[in-house]
């Protein structure tokens, strides 16, 4: 199967941008007894990407079926993480709500991983609010830990971005000014120091 080598990879790619509907229901039927294990290959993974891009309505359903059970494994691949992050940008709320739920219980071990923290950030940016709370929640009285991580500070500066909440908000920027001395010469905390001044004055405003 073309899909797990380089070239074959990158061909198929580039087809289904252009590919008629016969001809994606003909790789789609070939991919998908792979699909799973195609999702953590160098190669594969990209296959499957461009399937949630540029596949039906009903392709992308069955696809992100393939996902449940897996995405916390997934989440933490290096190759598994991008399908995970293209598939919560795409597939319909009902199907990210149940994907996000899989997080549940692991939001801290994700966000401290170098592939999951990916995804994490990309349910902050896509999924509306009130369906991860469970995952907002878990950073309270974290927040200034997570600011001095290389990839926590990544996550945080999401939740400053996406989350408005007010409570979320006054929060996390709360946390943040109570230690903004030390985090000023941390490394990565000096990063949220710009993110104050930022997004301080709406949460000022909402005090």
């Amino acid at each position: 199967m073309g899909s797990a080598d380089q070239y074959g990879s990158r061909f198929i790619q580039q087809k289904l941008e252009t590919a008629t509907v016969e001809e994606k229901d003909m790789v789609f039927n070939e991919i998908m007894p792979q699909a799973f294990s195609l999702m953590t290959d160098v190669f594969g993974n990209y296959v499957i990407q461009k399937f949630f891009e540029h596949g039906n309505a009903a392709q992308i359903r069955e696809l992100a079926d393939q996902l449940n059970g897996h995405v916390l494994t997934l989440s933490l691949q290096m190759y598994g993480c991008r399908v995970i992050q293209k598939a919560i940008e795409v597939v319909d709320l009902d199907q990210q709500t149940k994907m996000v739920a899989e997080l549940d219980g692991h939001i801290m071990r994700c966000v401290r991983d170098q592939n999951g923290n990916h995804v994490i950030q990309k349910c902050i940016e896509c999924v509306p609010e009130d369906a991860i709370h469970f995952i907002i929640s878990v950073f309270y009285d974290q927040v200034v830990t997570l600011s001095t991580h290389p990839y926590g500070c990544r996550v945080i500066q999401r939740v400053l971005e996406h989350c408005h909440d007010p409570k979320t908000q006054s929060i996390v920027m709360d946390e943040i000014l109570k230690s903004i001395c030390m985090l000023a010469q941390d490394q990565y905390g000096n990063y949220m120091n710009g993110c104050k001044n930022e997004f301080g004055a709406s949460v000022l405003v909402l005090s």
